[in-house]
């Protein structure tokens, strides 16, 4: 997960607490020391405060799960999507191997049939020697014109 949408959710979230936290200890500081009301006589109204505090952080929580799942998921399609492209680069790298070995196996096969044909032409020239006549033009050595 990006952890950048993290720090901006905790860097959002902790001053509020915190200022919360703070007010909340100071006023009831406040109305215990001036004898204001007492821990028996303020439970209902605590009562109360939290359970309307329960419903707005069940909408936070949900809030928040909604964002990180959205980080998340736009993480995991990022690493998918580099996946696929190295995949991808993977797979043209070995498609061009295998077509430079398939090349390399074409010329190795017409060499070798350029060699084959040669192979009766030097065979000629041995008898054509021993004869004394060039097969190509059927003529003796010595009659032929240079």
């Amino acid at each position: 997960m990006n952890m950048s949408v993290v720090d901006q959710l905790m860097d959002e979230m902790i001053p509020s607490l915190e200022a919360l936290e703070t007010q909340n200890a100071a006023i009831l500081e406040f109305l215990k020391d001036k004898n204001i009301t007492t821990d028996e006589k303020l439970a209902p109204y605590l009562e109360r405060a939290g359970n309307a505090s329960n419903v707005r952080w069940r909408a936070t929580r949900l809030r928040i799960t909604s964002m990180l799942s959205s980080a998340m998921r736009s993480d995991e399609q990022s690493a998918k999507r580099e996946k696929e492209a190295s995949d991808k680069e993977a797979d043209s790298k070995e498609q061009n191997q295998a077509q430079a070995q398939h090349k390399e196996k074409e010329k190795d096969a017409v060499k070798e049939q350029a060699a084959e044909k040669e192979k009766p032409n030097i065979q000629a020239m041995k008898s054509d020697a021993q004869t004394g006549t060039d097969q190509k033009e059927g003529v003796p050595e010595e009659k032929r014109i240079a």
